[in-house]
């Protein structure tokens, strides 16, 4: 705003104020109505036009159960790399434990034959 504003108007100076939260305009010359009319239009314009930055706007509803969707993948998809890296070490595991938990039980009689050397 105030490269804008210094040249546009070079007769005069700008000085930020209040933590550059507002302006202070100072006429070097004498000044005539014509340019505190020019000066009011050119802040208009500038104000109506200038992409000014405020606070943000509160989330909506939308953005709200889109962040909630983005956490839930992003531990979704935690859970399937860990299950994807312990899964194929032990492939068989799962199906082991099931069965082992139903009753099965490996046959007492072992069958080997012992070679003496």
């Amino acid at each position: 705003m105030e490269f804008s504003f210094l040249y546009q108007f070079p007769a005069c100076r700008f000085r930020p104020a209040s933590g550059n939260a507002g302006c202070v305009i100072h006429f070097i010359e004498d000044a005539d109505q014509t340019l505190y009319i020019q000066l009011t239009n050119w802040i208009i314009d500038f104000l109506d036009f200038a992409e000014c930055q405020g606070p943000l706007l509160p989330p909506s509803r939308i953005d709200l159960l889109t962040d909630k969707v983005k956490g839930w993948t992003a531990q979704s998809m935690i859970v399937i790399a860990i299950l994807g890296w312990i899964l194929p070490i032990l492939p068989g595991t799962p199906f082991f434990l099931v069965a082992w938990w139903l009753g099965w039980r490996p046959s007492p009689t072992i069958k080997s034959v012992m070679v003496e050397p």
